[in-house]
């Protein structure tokens, strides 16, 4: 949840992302020529939407949908039409973590070295060219009083998604990680998902060579 408002009459708005699944409710058409209802359940859908919520001494007594119409797409659908495109998701939903402060855009992903700041903590986004296969990568570092941790988001071709005939007719440019396992949203929104995971959501890792201490005083 980001970019809320409240309202005096205790109105609070913000957008929202939800990670559920879904169903579909329509019609199919039999081999018979007749149509039958038909719904299938989608599991894994990534649902993000502006909402309303009323309050009553803080509790939400309702909550509604501001624009009409969700936006959503599957955790595993997700590609574009060029490595230039998948860095402006990228960026679109590194600029969308809550209290972010600092500007991570304005470069290319050859050539974007960035820093900004969300709570206490430091965060640098330093891009490359890689030439090939993946076209790019970003490293995300976050870090707070001498401790840091990093993660890594590269833009991949899946030749799977494409024919062979016309390679250019679909999207096939996709974002991966090694870094997420454990958090089933999609590669675009995992550098996002991994920066409110340490700042919000620290998690003790047991003791061990391999350790990641908990970031100190995450809000």
């Amino acid at each position: 949840m980001n970019q809320m408002t409240i309202s005096r009459r205790g109105l609070v708005t913000a957008q929202v992302f939800l990670l559920a699944d879904a169903q579909y409710n329509g019609s199919r058409v039999n081999e018979d020529g007749t149509t039958s209802d038909h719904f299938v359940i989608i599991p894994q859908v990534l649902v993000w939407d502006v909402l309303s919520f009323t309050l009553d001494e803080g509790v939400v007594t309702r909550a509604r949908s501001e624009t009409g119409q969700a936006a959503a797409h599957r955790v595993d659908d997700s590609a574009h039409f060029d490595p230039d495109e998948a860095f402006n998701e990228f960026l679109d939903a590194l600029s969308l973590i809550p209290s972010l402060d600092g500007d991570l855009g304005g470069g290319t992903y050859y050539s974007t070295n960035s820093d900004a700041r969300v709570n206490d903590f430091e965060l640098n986004v330093a891009t490359e060219e890689c030439g090939g296969d993946p076209m790019w990568s970003a490293t995300l570092t976050l870090s707070k009083e001498g401790w840091s941790t990093s993660m890594e988001v590269r833009c991949e071709w899946d030749l799977g998604r494409v024919p062979y005939e016309m390679p250019d007719l679909l999207p096939a440019y996709v974002l991966v990680t090694d870094d997420l396992d454990d958090l089933p949203v999609p590669a675009d929104w995992a550098a996002s998902a991994w920066v409110i995971n340490h700042v919000w959501h620290p998690r003790p890792v047991a003791n061990g060579p391999t350790a990641t201490p908990t970031p100190p005083g995450a809000a």
